[in-house]
């Protein structure tokens, strides 16, 4: 389970939590949940365990909300424009989904 808001909370069945700062108080807006959810179902489908998924996920969304966040300020942003190749920079959404969970990443 994720649980956003100014620190995301994920936890998992078996009892771990991880605490992660990044994003802020403009991923609160619509659709921002549904685009966390479709990264996290993304990386679970190419194979990475449920709670990796998630915790990966919603440091990506959050980190892709702050560097939105210095482009156009901390709040009204649509949730279609944070990118996750920018929390990481250019093209790096995918070198570290590659370095990190996937090998042979294609």
């Amino acid at each position: 389970m994720v649980s956003g808001g100014a620190t995301t909370w994920t936890a998992s069945p078996d009892g771990r939590l991880w605490r992660d700062g990044a994003g802020g108080g403009g991923l609160g807006t619509a659709g921002s949940g549904d685009v966390l959810a479709g990264v996290v179902a993304g990386l679970s489908a190419r194979g990475a365990e449920p709670a990796q998924a998630a915790v990966w996920g919603a440091h990506l969304h959050g980190r892709a909300g702050d560097r939105l966040a210095v482009e156009v300020g901390p709040y009204g942003y649509l949730a279609r424009e944070p990118d996750p190749d920018a929390a990481t920079g250019p093209g790096r959404g995918r070198a570290v989904a590659q370095e990190f969970f996937f090998p042979a990443f294609e």
